[in-house]
């Protein structure tokens, strides 16, 4: 059996990924098109949310588009000439109450129609993209009071830092507080719904909220985020 010259298929696998470029470019343009003119919320937050909904698992991954925008990026370069890729940071707020003798959190559930039918791993504690500058605590309060209309005051601890699947960076600040789950308010933003449809509809960035325990809390909420239950666990766990 003649064996295929290497050469050869790393050419052709070149040519392949050349081809498929402007297709991905062209699918990048569209969804910065539809989206960022019409959402009501400083652009880190719409590229946050167009973020989500390319690696949404409901919908499937928006390859092409995703490669697009890593392609797009403007590249930095580190004293050594070698690339620095910018890192995607989020900031916010793991409350927490005792009832009963049972530790509990708050969760929130993202609004919009991309999460509509998902449950287990879309719940997350209230969170969202850092401005440019921006402090993660300062963030993490603003982020809280957009999301469910409620200003939390209190003894905020921070917490490890915990990676998403999506490669987002999370900075967490647990603090004891309570608040009605059932009355949250929450900001909205405006997208083009169904895709090139032309029609443009509001949706809630939260669409319900509630507390739980914690291992209720550990099959609802993002796995990036689990991290952040064990790490409350341990510190309102009395030492031996």
């Amino acid at each position: 059996v003649e064996a295929r010259p290497e050469g050869r298929r790393s050419e052709r696998a070149e040519g392949q990924a050349r081809s498929a470029r402007p297709r991905a470019m062209a699918a990048a343009d569209a969804l910065a098109k539809r989206l960022a003119p019409t959402y009501r919320r400083p652009p880190v937050a719409a590229r946050a949310y167009a973020a989500d909904m390319q690696t949404s698992t409901a919908h499937g991954p928006n390859k092409e588009a995703a490669a697009a925008e890593r392609e797009s990026t403007p590249k930095r370069v580190s004293a050594e000439g070698s690339p620095v890729t910018a890192a995607r940071r989020s900031a916010g707020l793991l409350l927490y109450r005792t009832r009963d003798g049972t530790l509990q959190v708050f969760l929130v559930h993202p609004g919009g129609p991309f999460w509509k039918r998902k449950d287990a791993g879309a719940w997350s504690i209230p969170k969202g993209e850092l401005d440019a500058d921006e402090a993660p605590l300062a963030a993490a309060r603003r982020e809280f009071a957009e999301e469910t209309g409620v200003s939390v005051e209190g003894t905020f601890r921070a917490l490890a830092p915990c990676r998403q699947k999506n490669g987002k960076t999370v900075h967490a600040f647990a603090v004891e507080a309570d608040l009605d789950a059932s009355a949250i308010c929450s900001n909205t933003f405006t997208m083009e719904w169904p895709p090139r449809s032309g029609r443009m509809q509001a949706f809630p960035e939260v669409d319900r909220a509630g507390w739980f325990t914690l291992d209720e809390a550990a099959a609802l909420i993002n796995k990036g985020q689990r991290v952040l239950l064990d790490e409350l666990r341990g510190l309102m766990t009395p030492p031996a």
